[in-house]
Order: structure tokens, then C-alpha cells, then sequence
């Protein structure tokens, strides 16, 4: 298995906990409102993440002229 595909599937996973938590912080009442929203930015970035990885990974695994090392 690729790096690529492992860190994919690691923000998949890490995406699947944390709206598990939310989920159930909300229901529990003992997660404000404005940390789940924190939390559910953190999974949206995710997502951007793992389409850049799909567009890299689709192009060869090359960086994109404008990322840095």
C-alpha cells in the first residue's frame, strides 16, 4: 500500500471518529456548540486534504508547482 492511499485512509478514519464524537458530545450535552463547529472545520479540512492527495496521487504522486517541500 502507497503512503498516499495510508494517509487517505487515516483522515477517512480520523474523519469517522471525530463526527462519531461530535455526535455524541452534542447528544450528551458535555461539547459546546462552538467547539463541535471547531470539530467539523477540522473534518471539512480533512476532506480538502484528501482530494488534493487524489488529484496528486492521480497525477503521478508530483507536487503542484505552487507547494513547497
Amino acid at each position: 500500500m502507497t503512503l498516499g492511499k495510508r494517509f487517505r485512509g487515516f483522515l477517512l478514519l480520523q474523519n469517522m471518529m471525530l463526527k462519531d464524537f461530535i455526535r455524541h458530545g452534542l447528544a450528551n450535552r458535555s461539547l459546546a456548540t462552538e467547539d463541535a463547529a471547531c470539530l467539523s472545520r477540522v473534518a471539512t479540512l480533512n476532506l480538502q486534504e484528501i482530494a488534493r492527495w487524489d488529484r496528486d496521487l492521480a497525477g503521478g504522486g508530483s507536487m503542484s508547482s505552487g507547494e513547497a517541500e
